[in-house]
């Protein structure tokens, strides 16, 4: 889950989900005149559905994941490549409460975020990484985006809406081709009259498609810190940037280095670190 995230070749519809994620395009993408629902052929009337679905499960995680921290509330770090670097209060607070939810070492959390995005501090990178925004004047709060901040680009997938092409290579319906690559699992339409045709003659995988829809787990104030203890919980690290076989390592030598850091380490004994 390292990495850039934005990749070179991304299908229409990954990029149109992948443009949700940014705060800076809310909008829907592409803008698309929606059809009368009569008109919509049963392909179509699934498409539809599921485009809904997703987009409001990334509203919803969107909207979980924006933090505010009080930036007059800092750590300074001191260690290794996280000197120079600070840690807002409220940021390790929230990274401890969500592996303590999950049974997870909380300094381990903390240092996820830190191998990640340096907690969008010290170079300009990892701020954008980060999604940071500056305190307005007057304020001292900046904003952050949770999954930015720990690169959590596949952790909420179990609460994700079932890809409804995805759902018709499972049924093995004609006129459609998948496969895997650095993305992931990607599917096709290569013959766009086979798929209606066999929608036509099987009503009954549209209803079962919807029953799944309907059926996705709900996200409720679930936010990447939490999805990313989860998934560490119980996958495990080594899954979380499978890609990365140094990730564990890496992971494991910033946290000896914040362990280290006698500021860190003295709040977090604090909050019931041992």
């Amino acid at each position: 889950m390292s990495g850039n995230p934005f990749l070179p070749f991304i299908p229409p519809l990954t990029q149109w989900i992948s443009s949700l994620f940014s705060s800076s395009e809310p909008e829907l993408k592409p803008k698309l005149e929606p059809k009368p629902k009569s008109k919509l052929t049963t392909f179509e009337q699934m498409e539809n559905d599921y485009r809904v679905a997703i987009r409001n499960h990334i509203n919803k995680i969107n909207d979980n994941d924006k933090a505010m921290y009080n930036m007059s509330k800092v750590i300074p770090l001191t260690q290794g490549r996280f000197r120079g670097a600070s840690v807002p209060v409220e940021l390790v607070d929230e990274a401890v409460s969500s592996a303590r939810k999950y049974n997870v070492d909380p300094l381990l959390m903390v240092s996820l975020i830190g191998r990640e995005s340096t907690f969008g501090s010290g170079e300009e990178r990892n701020k954008q990484w980060a999604d940071y925004v500056a305190p307005k004047k007057g304020s001292s709060y900046a904003s952050f985006s949770k999954r930015r901040l720990l690169s959590g680009w596949n952790v909420g997938e179990n609460y994700e809406p079932y890809d409804f092409k995805r759902f018709l290579a499972d049924k093995r319906v004609p006129g459609i081709k998948f496969g895997k690559d650095a993305v992931g699992w990607n599917y096709t339409i290569t013959n766009q009259k086979l798929v209606d045709q066999y929608l036509d003659k099987n009503p009954s995988v549209y209803k079962e498609y919807s029953e799944k829809i309907k059926s996705t787990p709900r996200l409720g104030n679930l936010d990447s810190f939490d999805l990313a203890a989860k998934f560490i919980k119980e996958r495990g690290l080594s899954k979380y940037n499978p890609g990365d076989k140094s990730y564990v390592k890496d992971v494991k030598s910033d946290m000896s280095l914040l362990k280290a850091d006698p500021a860190l380490m003295s709040y977090m004994r604090k909050i019931g670190y041992r």
